[in-house]
């Protein structure tokens, strides 16, 4: 009976080391893959801080100036077609952005640009339905800019992308975001494809991260799409790639 005993306690001794190995290559397998790190899930409230926040109730510039051209910032982002309110945690809009969107947007963009985002900040439309978010970008490099504004490296300047965080007066925070798109984090360097308005404010189209010397999609409208392309591919590559586009625009419709 005790060899018995002792032959099922080997056994299990056995069968627990190759389960604990297998765990422990698949972590290195994936800790090895470039593209597998950046598919680590994140929790829904980090999330949702990925989202900047203004609150309901945020004064409006003093200065008329200021005041003038938030205002007209502003009213784009009226009339939403799910407003703000104190029934909802989250509101999704679906909209059709990223249908025809092709892997590098070169044409559908006036400005391209390599830069660091140092600021960002969420803004309420100017009938209070929806939230903007605005981004202060340094710029390292100008890739493209097909706008009468000049753009110099070391200068900043602002993207905007509808979407963020609005903090109610009860207290509730409601985000507004739009299917698949992200929202850039401050401290993290872009390639940006941004298009300009009527007004030459610069919306963000789409981007990439530069992230360890890989490629990290800013957005994620699934992964049969062509911007999924990139995602966890080198900067050469990348860079390669982007240059000849804008070199050739035609070829990358």
């Amino acid at each position: 009976m005790r060899n018995y005993k002792t032959a099922l306690l080997l056994l299990f001794i056995s069968i627990t080391c190759i389960a604990v190995t297998a765990i422990t290559m698949r972590q290195v397998q994936t800790q090895g893959d470039p593209s597998k790190k950046q598919q680590q899930k994140i929790t829904k409230a980090e999330f949702e801080r990925q989202f900047p926040l203004t609150d309901y109730n945020a004064e409006r510039p003093s200065d008329p100036v200021k005041r003038a051209k938030r205002k007209a910032i502003s009213q784009k982002y009226n009339n939403a077609d799910q407003a703000i309110n104190e029934n909802v945690d989250t509101i999704f809009s679906a909209t059709d952005w990223e249908a025809g969107l092709p892997t590098l947007p070169v044409i559908k963009s006036q400005v391209i640009v390599l830069g660091k985002a140092v600021d960002a900040q969420a803004y309420l439309s100017d009938d209070k339905t929806a939230v903007y978010s605005e981004f202060t970008v340094t710029v390292d490099q100008i890739l493209k800019n097909d706008t009468p504004n000049s753009i110099l490296p070391q200068n900043t300047l602002i993207a905007q992308r509808s979407g963020g965080r609005v903090r109610l007066p009860s207290g509730r925070i409601v985000l507004q975001l739009t299917r698949g798109q992200g929202m850039p984090q401050v401290g993290r360097q872009y390639v940006l494809f941004l298009q300009a308005d009527d007004n030459q404010n610069l919306n963000i189209l789409t981007g990439y991260e530069l992230k360890d010397d890989l490629i990290a999609v800013l957005d994620s409208p699934g992964s049969n799409h062509p911007i999924a392309k990139y995602n966890g591919v080198a900067q050469t590559v990348f860079f390669s790639d982007l240059q000849k586009a804008i070199s050739d625009p035609v070829s990358t419709k």
